[in-house]
């Protein structure tokens, strides 16, 4: 497992390749929350995991969590085959990718929203 970390307007864009799995998610936990502590937001690319399984999902999970308490963006920008398995298992892309359709937000800066902004609902 290896992350890749690409830091651009405040924001940490996260590319992981390889195992996201219980063997990992030691390694991993520390890697989500320590560039979660210094950023004002995360993007994780997922595209490089071969493998994925709830302990993977369980890590996302928390590290979106704690954003949320923090008051800090986080998204996934592309899913691999075995990441994009488990979150459809669970019904839980939605949850991690509600501002997918929207542009990246290191690419261009400010064209993203947050779902709680829009309060018509139509968001997605």
């Amino acid at each position: 497992m290896a992350i890749v970390v690409d830091k651009k307007n405040g924001l940490s864009r996260l590319s992981i390749e390889g195992e996201m799995t219980i063997s990992t998610a030691q390694e991993l936990k520390k890697g989500l929350l320590d560039n979660l502590e210094n950023c004002s937001g995360l993007e994780i690319d997922l595209s490089g995991v071969n493998e994925f399984d709830t302990a993977g999902f369980q890590l996302l999970f928390l590290t979106k969590r704690e954003a949320n308490m923090s008051d800090k963006s986080f998204r996934i920008i592309s899913h691999s085959p075995a990441s994009e398995s488990i979150m459809e298992l669970y019904s839980m892309k939605d949850y991690f990718d509600e501002q997918n359709a929207a542009a990246s937000e290191m690419e261009n800066p400010g064209t993203a929203t947050c779902p709680h902004e829009n309060s018509e609902g139509g968001g997605q």
